[in-house]
């Protein structure tokens, strides 16, 4: 009848690779800001991000 509702969106995957592991990056979204930005998808024991606006390294 309904739907459940995912409160945890999908990790979208790209082609880009990790600096610190070389794993892939997936895009995920800020929950507070919705601001989306690039993370490893080797968290936790990788923490590397990178901003999706600027391109640059936090």
């Amino acid at each position: 009848m309904y739907e459940r509702y995912n409160a945890k969106p999908t990790p979208t995957s790209s082609t880009k690779t990790c600096s610190r592991c070389g794993k892939e990056m997936v895009l995920r979204h800020n929950r507070q800001t919705a601001e989306a930005f690039y993370g490893c998808s080797g968290y936790p024991k990788c923490r590397n991000v990178v901003n999706d606006m600027s391109n640059e390294w936090v």
